[in-house]
């Protein structure tokens, strides 16, 4: 009869277990093994209360049977009675010390409260019964691993599977063992084995998913993914799984489809609507994620994340804005998300006063609200900069990464100015400056050579790194139309050599004439025509472009650098941490084009814009003439006075820099003579 019972719980099949052990124990009631083999198969097949009667009563007919004990010991643990599960251990080991399975449970359960000491100490009491047991091996890797001790972990758990390959938590446990060590390969072949060995095993699956990520393996993981939905289609973390990395391989529409199921199983969810309207963003269904938020806020009006999510969708219609704003506050009026959404509005558009007592309100319902702050800081930046000093300080210690701590030290940079105390506003930017932002590395600058081809006919626009260029190229956009090239910051912009990143000479990704007219054509214009916006120029760029002509909107090369630190540039390349080097190279670049001017004056002119936007007229008139337009550009445009926010300028007004000689006094002294050959003064 035991062998019956056996052989049907192996195959799976508990119902015929079940009813062969009920025949069992009314065929021998006296004997205490049938019980025994009752409480198992109805624990299998899930009545607890009958299997503890059925196991407490083989233990009273069999006190001395340890076995029993052990059974009794795992149902309890099953149940989570943990005091009862260690005290059956306890009791079957006193029946017999050699329950190896006794003193692993205990190890494991040790593990789980933290205690390491007294699992090591089960550990040795079951190694004295047979250390090359799997069970003991696995228990020493799961020990060594909680110490730290990696090599060991992977050595026992190696072990382990060698001996049993069979055993899905040896091959799951040296999985882990590799994933900690960072060796996913091999983390993904023994979750594979442990996969084939346990199909259904969600924790082994995600393991399995995870390494296969870790190696950028995406097709692999969609996979795997796919064919757990398959089994399960309803397990909506799988499919959400699924979504993220359809999402980072740019499957969008397949993203969707996944993100759409979970939304319908989970409607109003902000952890799904989130990267819902991503997905449809990115598709530019925008429409459609309106009205998919609309849906979910109609269920879930209290979530401040799907309010806010909303104003986003339309933050470039501000009458629509301000109307989801009022019904934000309508449904949530001691939201200080919805305040804090409100003060960035009216900062936006002005309304400073406004702001600022929006910002006040949504920092007297929580002080952790960073745009709140830095809309109250900008206040009294304006009003009473003293005042502001202290907010900087404590946004300072708040400050929990690279980005924000930039910010603070900019506001407090410009906070020193404003109070005319330039030697700390100096250092206070030397600080943000080593918090870099991630954008183009400074190029190499390569020297003229000598070539003997023809030259060419088009037309360059230059401005030195930290000149402020974006009035003058939303001026030109005008009179230009499509002549007009300023694509080099866009996604698709020309790669011709003569952007951001520079080839050195001879080299496959060099710029060249012939690449440089070959772009401007596919672009649809032609070379001799359009106006070519440059970043950056050199020897090399005006020998390997000869006989172009180069306009250069150009300011105080000092005045340029301290832009250039503290607003950034329109190139957006990045200012060193070392202002010296940041320096070096501008000063580099402004003496090539220097050298330019005075040796091929007939192909250059020069717009200076230093003296924006006052004289607006007569920068309009030199852009006419210096590109030969029929009309001259905005005037009102070069005339708008470009701020930030909080109504602050995006730049230092014209001379600015010799505030800042003593403080950057290096950089200053290098820029000088350049300043002078450009035709500025000494001093």
């Amino acid at each position: 009869m035991i062998a019956t019972i056996n052989q049907a719980l192996r195959r799976g099949d508990v119902a015929a277990a079940l009813s062969a052990a009920q025949a069992f124990a009314i065929s021998d009631a006296q004997n205490p093994q049938a019980h025994h083999w009752l409480g198992i198969c109805l624990q299998r097949n899930g009545d607890i209360a009958g299997a503890r009667a059925a196991i407490d009563q083989a233990i009273n007919m069999a006190p001395d049977r340890a076995d029993f004990q052990m059974s009794r010991a795992a149902l309890a643990l099953g149940q989570k009675e943990y005091a009862a599960a260690e005290q059956g251990l306890k009791d079957a080991i006193n029946l017999d010390p050699n329950q190896l399975q006794a003193y692993v449970t205990m190890a494991h359960m040790a593990l789980a409260r933290g205690e390491n000491d007294e699992a090591n100490r089960q550990l040795k009491l079951a190694q004295r019964i047979n250390p090359e047991h799997p069970q003991v091996l696995l228990l020493e890797g799961h020990i060594a691993q909680y110490g730290g001790q990696s090599d060991l972990a992977v050595k026992c758990f190696t072990a382990a599977a060698e001996l049993e390959p069979k055993n899905a938590l040896a091959q799951v446990s040296l999985g882990m063992a590799y994933a900690t060590r960072g060796m996913w390969p091999f983390s993904e072949q023994a979750m594979k084995n442990a996969l084939a060995l346990e199909p259904g095993n969600p924790g082994v699956m995600r393991g399995l998913v995870r390494s296969q990520l870790q190696q950028e393996k995406w097709v692999e993981a969609i996979a795997v993914l796919s064919q757990w939905l398959i089994n399960k289609p309803e397990d909506h973390t799988v499919r959400m799984m699924r979504a993220q990395v359809r999402a980072q391989i740019g499957q969008a529409e397949e993203t969707l489809e996944d993100l759409l199921m979970v939304n319908a199983a989970n409607p109003g969810n902000p952890k799904v609507v989130s990267p819902l309207m991503g997905v449809l963003g990115t598709l530019g269904r925008k429409q459609e994620a309106i009205d998919l938020l609309e849906q979910a806020l109609a269920i879930n009006a209290q979530s401040n994340l799907l309010w806010s999510i909303r104003v986003t969708l339309t933050s470039d219609q501000l009458e629509e804005t301000q109307a989801v704003l009022r019904r934000w506050l309508a449904a949530l009026p001691d939201s200080p998300q919805a305040h804090e959404s409100l003060a960035q509005v009216q900062e936006t558009i002005g309304q400073l006063d406004a702001a600022e007592t929006s910002a006040d309100k949504a920092l007297s319902l929580s002080q952790n609200l960073p745009f709140a702050q830095f809309i109250k800081l900008r206040a009294e930046i304006r009003k009473e900069p003293k005042q502001a000093l202290a907010r900087l300080e404590t946004l300072e210690h708040a400050a929990t990464n690279a980005d924000s701590r930039r910010m603070v030290f900019a506001w407090r940079g410009l906070t020193f100015d404003k109070l005319h105390q330039y030697d700390k506003a100096a250092e206070s930017f030397r600080q943000m400056a080593k918090c870099a932002l991630i954008q183009h590395p400074l190029p190499q600058i390569l020297p003229n050579h000598v070539n003997d081809n023809p030259d060419i006919a088009g037309t360059l626009l230059w401005a030195p790194t930290g000149t402020r260029l974006e009035v003058v190229l939303q001026a030109l956009s005008q009179p230009l139309g499509n002549r007009l090239l300023a694509d080099r910051n866009l996604p698709r912009r020309r790669d011709d050599g003569f952007g951001h990143l520079r080839g050195l000479p001879a080299t496959p990704e060099a710029g060249t004439a012939a690449r440089w007219q070959d772009e401007i054509k596919r672009s649809g214009q032609e070379p001799e025509t359009a106006v070519d916006w440059v970043p950056h120029v050199d020897g090399y760029t005006f020998s390997e472009l000869k006989g172009t002509r180069t306009v250069a909107v150009v300011s105080d090369p000092r005045d340029a650098f301290l832009s250039w630190l503290v607003f950034g540039s329109a190139q957006a390349y990045r200012f060193h941490p070392d202002e010296n080097i940041s320096a070096e190279w501008l000063a580099q670049t402004c003496e090539a084009f220097a050298t330019q001017l005075e040796t091929h004056p007939e192909f250059v002119s020069v717009v200076k814009v230093d003296g924006l936007p006052s004289q607006a007229a007569s920068v309009a008139q030199a852009l006419q003439a210096a590109l030969g337009l029929e009309e001259a550009p905005d005037a009102e445009i070069l005339g708008m006075n470009v701020q930030a926010r909080g109504g602050f300028d995006n730049q230092f007004a014209s001379g600015h820099w010799r505030q800042y000689r003593d403080s950057f006094k290096q950089a200053i002294d290098r820029l000088t003579p350049v300043a002078v050959r450009l035709g500025y003064p000494e001093i």
